[in-house]
């Protein structure tokens, strides 16, 4: 039997998204009928209180860690509870616990916002990355999101930086728009299918940059779409035009943003490299 694939959100920048990101992913996962579970091991708790408040699915369990056995025991529970998929939220610093959580997982998703710290500290959570892959001799993937952009980036811009990361081998698994209703979920409870009050466009646009992100992420632990649960003919659908018609949103995305998100991409690139992290 396949164990499920751990995924764990880090970054050693507080502030990025990643537990934002998270949740996103296992709200995908949980609505196409995959059994998720999330693990907080952030001492913020952000993902552990979104799962106390009303509206978390069925499918969806939640853990709370603190030291490096609550982890690996949490994942053991979660693996022989039958979940199909475990998420693993990771404090904002670089900690032993971090390193674990890294150590365990398929893939190592990082969050990055279009600004210069956030760079930096891309390129810190990716060297620390490959110092692990170095002491186990175990390939441990990694991928970046472009997180909390206030718009659709341009079409161009958006291949440019999927480009330039997918050179130096780290794949960009999406950009996330900031939006009313991921802020609302974290907030409220619930998931991205719970805001029926949302426009029929907010919602489809949101559930579409969605669907995107977890068949990219599917893609990288080597889901097939039976064990993945999300990939539903509709999904399939809105998977194939999620970046055309983001790209197509453009009317509040700045062209500063955009070069700073282009110039991002260079940066954790040119950081990973000089470190020897980028192949």
């Amino acid at each position: 039997m396949v164990k499920a694939p751990v995924i764990s959100f880090a970054t050693s920048k507080g502030g990025s998204g990643k537990s934002t990101a998270l949740i996103i992913l296992a709200s995908v996962f949980a609505h196409e009928g995959g059994k998720v579970a999330v693990i907080d091991t952030d001492p913020n708790e952000t993902v552990w209180r979104w799962s106390q408040k009303p509206g978390r699915p069925d499918n969806i369990s939640a853990y709370k860690t603190r030291n490096e056995d609550e982890l690996l025991d949490a994942i053991d529970a979660a693996r022989a509870s039958g979940h199909q998929l475990i998420l693993v939220d990771v404090e904002g610093r670089a900690s032993a616990l971090g390193n674990v959580a890294i150590s365990a997982a398929m893939l190592t998703v990082i969050p990055v916002r279009p600004s210069e710290p956030d760079g930096v500290e891309a390129s810190k959570t990716i060297k620390a990355i490959r110092a692990i892959e170095r002491s186990t001799g175990l390939e441990k993937r990694y991928c970046i999101v472009i997180n909390g952009l206030n718009g659709a980036i341009r079409t161009r811009t958006f291949y440019d930086v999927k480009a330039t990361f997918e050179q130096a081998n780290i794949p960009m698994a999406a950009h996330l728009v900031d939006r009313e209703i991921y802020r609302r979920v974290l907030m409220e409870g619930g998931t991205i299918y719970d805001m029926a009050d949302l426009t029929e466009k907010q919602l489809k646009t949101a559930h579409d940059e969605a669907y995107l992100f977890a068949d990219n992420v599917a893609a990288l632990v080597g889901l097939r779409p039976e064990d993945a649960g999300h990939a539903t003919p509709e999904a399939e659908a809105a998977v194939k035009t999620a970046v055309n018609r983001a790209a197509a949103a453009t009317k509040d995305q700045t062209q500063n943003e955009a070069d700073s998100v282009a110039g991002e991409a260079t940066r954790v690139v040119e950081g990973a490299s000089l470190s020897g992290e980028a192949a």
